[in-house]
């Protein structure tokens, strides 16, 4: 008998919907009907409707630029509505908001799974915190399941909500591996190593502070920041104020994101808290090493001084060195993502995640 489940995601870009976009190819593959609630933003023609559908998945999109007032009131609806004409064996909520809308919408489910993609709570939202705490532990009785992308979320989650431990699960993320391309054209001429940022330019990450940290250290190379956001004007008025034009080149992104990786020698992600982000992933399957903040679950995949560095968060100086360190050292930039490699074949591979979901998927269904 088809299994037949609905991913509920609200952000339209970054690593949550991509993440969405890798489940549903690989559940649909494992014969699943396999069904997106997603933002206004994955409406007819759109980018992220588009994906999705060529992973497989019939999308509906819904309003989610609420919690509260008529819009989260008629998005309760089109779930309650949804979930009765479709019927679904499981229905996975993916963020904060699209956690608190299902678990709205389906107070008295056992067949819901949440997984909140980094709690607010423990992220950097300093006044905040309070509020986003009381709210998922008013909703955690309402969760079938909860899946943590990383033992550090998983930990947090257990020292912070009463009732966590039966319902939790860790579930770490997984990547498809990396597929062959030719690197991005305009990256080749570039005096290398390729020192690359790729990534959503959106809190928690700090692209400025890579800027900062060529400018800080003459490394050799070129810096490389590709990706857009609410980061985006301060990365350009960084280059400019620094006089960095030669040295840091700022590219709109493209899919798929090989043509990029493919061309780097590193991958340097600096940020302010992260769970377990999906672009160090994607790098160590196309083997390289990563430069990240020591943040989150970052260490979990990154092994320090094995698979690539980690520095001190928001530690500029700490950074510059890091990067000098290795766009000076070729052979150990090789050794180090083949290592990469071999660390995300054993532990972050998109097919070992969904593996370990489907046993989570069984529970709730049987619920």
């Amino acid at each position: 008998m088809t299994r037949r489940i609905l991913h509920v995601v609200q952000p339209a870009e970054g690593g949550v919907p991509q993440h969405v976009v890798h489940l549903t190819g690989e559940l649909s593959a494992r014969g699943w009907d396999v069904e997106v609630a997603a933002s206004e933003a994955a409406g007819p023609g759109s980018p992220q409707r588009a994906r999705l559908e060529a992973a497989g998945a019939r999308v509906h999109a819904l309003p989610m630029s609420g919690l509260i007032g008529a819009g989260g009131v008629r998005t309760i609806a089109r779930l309650r509505e949804l979930d009765s004409d479709r019927r679904y064996d499981v229905i996975h909520a993916h963020s904060s908001k699209a956690g608190a809308l299902v678990r709205a919408a389906l107070p008295r489910s056992r067949r819901i799974v949440y997984t909140p993609h980094c709690f607010a709570f423990l992220a950097g939202f300093g006044a905040a915190r309070p509020v986003y705490w009381a709210a998922e532990q008013a909703l955690l009785p309402r969760t079938g399941a909860l899946v943590a992308c990383s033992n550090w979320e998983a930990a947090g989650s257990r020292r912070s909500l009463l009732g966590t431990r039966r319902k939790l699960h860790v579930v770490p993320n997984g990547v498809p591996a990396c597929v062959s391309a030719e690197p991005d054209p305009r990256l080749t001429a570039l005096p290398r190593p390729i020192i690359g940022f790729l990534s959503r330019m959106d809190p928690p990450k700090e692209p400025v502070r890579l800027v900062e940290a060529a400018a800080l250290e003459p490394f050799p190379g070129t810096v490389v920041i590709v990706g857009s956001g609410q980061f985006e004007g301060e990365v350009r008025e960084a280059i400019a104020a620094h006089g960095l034009g030669e040295r840091v080149v700022h590219l709109p992104f493209t899919p798929p994101v090989e043509r990029f990786l493919h061309g780097f020698d590193m991958l340097v992600l600096p940020s302010r808290w992260e769970s377990l982000p999906l672009a160090i992933l994607e790098a160590m399957a196309c083997g390289l090493p990563t430069i990240a903040s020591d943040v989150g679950g970052i260490a979990e995949a990154v092994e320090d001084g094995v698979t690539g560095r980690l520095v001190p968060p928001e530690d500029t100086a700490a950074l510059a060195a890091a990067i000098s360190a290795l766009a000076h050292d070729p052979e150990g930039l090789r050794a180090m993502g083949a290592r990469a490699r071999e660390r995300w074949s054993e532990r972050f591979s998109l097919t070992r995640m969904v593996d370990d979901l489907e046993v989570v998927y069984a529970e709730r269904a049987a619920a």
